[in-house]
């Protein structure tokens, strides 16, 4: 980290966070998929719209899973090697491509979190027009029985 941040802090949570919303923005992400749309129109929302919330859950998984394979690559360092300026190159490579796919784990789940919210809202909006049709329904009925009966509104 190039700038003084103390570690471990709000601060340096903030600045991850911040870092995941540049991947979207004009990232790794953006450059993929981006192409210049809306953020709900990028892939990411249609695939979840036909495979489910699980595509989003699977992807972070995968993420998370190639952490391991860059985490073996750190690990082969010792700190002596870290002197020749050849390995620092590949040391340097590899803790950016653990950085960069454990910030894409972090940019699917905030997109998990948010199609979830999505499809909340949209059961609340589907039950409240359920609810409509229900009371429109009834009355209808309490209108046909107030006919019936003779009953009118006065």
């Amino acid at each position: 980290m190039t700038e003084e941040l103390e570690l471990l802090t709000i601060k340096h949570f903030q600045k991850i966070l911040a870092e995941a919303v540049g991947q979207v923005t004009d990232g790794k992400g953006y450059e993929r998929h981006g192409m210049d749309k809306e953020f709900s129109e990028q892939p990411w929302r249609s695939i979840a719209e036909h495979a489910g919330i699980e595509f989003l859950i699977g992807q972070s998984i995968k993420k998370l899973m190639e952490l391991k394979s860059h985490q073996r690559n750190i690990n082969k360092f010792v700190p002596e090697q870290l002197l020749k300026a050849s390995l620092i190159d590949q040391y340097d490579s590899a803790v950016y491509k653990w950085r960069q796919d454990a910030i894409g784990a972090i940019v699917y789940n905030v997109m998990a979190i948010m199609y979830m919210d999505y499809q909340l809202d949209k059961k609340d909006e589907l039950a409240a027009d359920a609810w409509a049709v229900q009371q429109e329904k009834a009355n209808g009925k309490l209108s046909e029985l107030k006919t019936i009966f003779g009953q009118t509104k006065e």
